[in-house]
């Protein structure tokens, strides 16, 4: 090659180096944006958790808006009830960490078949094909952040499906991306606990009673109303005015000492619904501890579920009663266990008052057990429920809840005396020609096998290879800033 050559050649060289120049000023971010997108390995790289005040998911079925107000999280779509703060901030926590397991490379017409085609995008799509939205917001309302997730990945197992129909498969991913942002990411997060329905994100605590000494139930029919008492709560139940010709049975009872002992509510009622006047049904209760409820509840609808509503207080003694001839060691320590006591009362009165004035949905067996008509509590015709057994004894012999049906009673109709299971466990036959019952040696018990660490997810398979860019050395990663937001305490 001359001399000539050569130097058009490099003329021509640097022709082009500044013609690229230019155009990488024209367009940096452009170039900055695709770097990124192969180069990262967090999906949101500035999420900034400590910032976040609002979460929105967002559904073509509905919507849910979590706000956070003084460090508590709210769900806005039901006045402002309390959330499950734990999982939101553990939510936040997994997005902020959350990694890249592969780049998908597809264009905006292969998003629809991601399920990530948002309204207008894609020739046949008209309402969207996100299957969920979720908006990150601060305290002033403002996106800091929006997810888009798609079609979850699901990998193929080497076992049947028990279900048919071909091999097992595993969700183990899935599809998303990032508003504003270009690039389909597969991550290992499903979010199939990421619900738009409010009910799903209201805290689960209610109220409690416990060791109860009084109660009374009213129904507007004063031939079904009952009052039950007792001195101390190891003790049966009176019947607090028997009538002439009553034959009142304690065992009958049994199910009312445990009356709203650990209720659960499906969902808070809001807006014209919560309004309807309650009452059908009004249980009056008193405890030990001194708190008094009403707790008022409506007509069982088709869905086997109950509206209701509740009212506490208490009377909570002040000082401790003197005991005679205690000494002043044990008296300093009474008395500190005595306030100890008192003021964990004192907080449950004043978490308890805070369900006052709101109206729940509860499933039927919150009621049912306990809802009974006066005639219910009397001695009946056949044998009571549970009755023939000691405490402690056969399941179902004689008299706790959840026996086994048969076993009740001596030998009623349908019944097993004692004396035939004894013959039963010995091996003798049943009246009919039944085989013996035998007996079975219990297999030994095995320790329990370590807990097996879930293996990473592999990249999977895309309709096409990703792009792969390799990073420069000395790239600078994202800083390692951990997140400041704890677990709020609820009183």
């Amino acid at each position: 090659m001359g001399k000539k050559q050569l130097k058009s050649l490099l003329i021509l060289l640097v022709v082009i180096g500044v013609v690229a120049g230019v155009l990488t000023m024209m367009q940096p971010g452009k170039v900055e944006k695709a770097k990124s997108i192969a180069d990262r390995e967090d999906l949101i790289t500035d999420f900034p958790i400590n910032d976040v005040a609002g979460l929105v998911i967002e559904t073509e079925d509905g919507a849910v808006n979590l706000k956070k107000s003084d460090d508590i999280w709210t769900v806005a779509e039901r006045d402002a009830y309390p959330a499950k703060t734990d999982s939101i901030v553990k939510f936040l926590k997994m997005i902020w960490a959350l990694k890249i397991v592969q780049n998908v490379d597809v264009g905006e017409s292969q998003y629809g078949r991601l399920h990530l085609a948002s309204a207008g995008e894609g020739k046949d799509d008209k309402k969207g094909q996100i299957e969920k939205k979720i908006l990150f917001k601060d305290k002033e309302g403002k996106v800091l952040h929006t997810l888009l997730l798609g079609k979850v990945y699901e990998r193929m197992e080497n076992k049947p499906s028990p279900f048919g129909g071909g091999p097992s498969m595993t969700a183990v991913g899935r599809y998303v991306r990032i508003a504003d942002d270009d690039g389909v990411f597969l991550v290992g997060e499903t979010f199939t606990d990421t619900d738009a329905t409010p009910a799903k994100w209201l805290d689960e605590e209610f109220f409690k009673v416990e060791h109860i000494k009084a109660i009374e139930i009213r129904t507007g029919n004063k031939e079904n109303d009952w009052k039950l008492t007792r001195d101390k709560v190891d003790q049966e139940f009176v019947l607090a005015d028997v009538k002439k010709g009553e034959e009142y049975d304690a065992s009958r009872t049994n199910a009312l000492k445990n009356a709203f002992v650990s209720p659960r509510f499906e969902d808070v009622i809001v807006g014209d619904e919560a309004k309807k006047k309650l009452g059908k049904i009004t249980f009056l209760i008193d405890t030990a501890a001194g708190f008094h409820y009403e707790v008022k509840v409506g007509e069982k609808n088709d869905l086997n579920e109950y509206l209701l509503t509740m009212e506490v207080n208490a009377r909570l003694d002040d000082k401790r009663a003197p005991v005679k001839d205690e000494s002043e060691e044990d008296k300093k320590k009474n008395d500190e266990i005595f306030e100890k006591a008192v003021n964990a009362q004192r907080e449950k009165l004043e978490f308890e008052k805070t369900f006052s004035g709101k109206v729940f949905k509860v499933r039927s067996y919150v009621i049912d057990g306990i809802n009974k008509k006066r005639a219910d509590l009397m001695k009946q015709a056949g044998p009571p429920p549970g009755a023939g057994a000691q405490p402690g004894g056969f399941p179902g012999g004689g008299g706790g809840p959840g026996g086994i049906p048969g076993l009740q009673g001596a030998g009623g109709p349908g019944g097993i005396s004692p004396e035939m299971l004894k013959k039963l466990m010995s091996g003798a036959k049943m009246p009919g020609g039944h085989p013996p019952v035998k007996k079975t040696v219990p297999a030994p018990v095995k320790k329990p096998a370590p807990p097996i660490k879930p293996e990473p997810v592999k990249k999977a398979a895309s309709p096409k290879k990703p792009g792969k860019a390799e990073k420069k050395a000395g790239e600078q990663k994202k800083p390692a800033a951990k997140p400041t937001q704890e677990k709020t305490e609820e009183s």
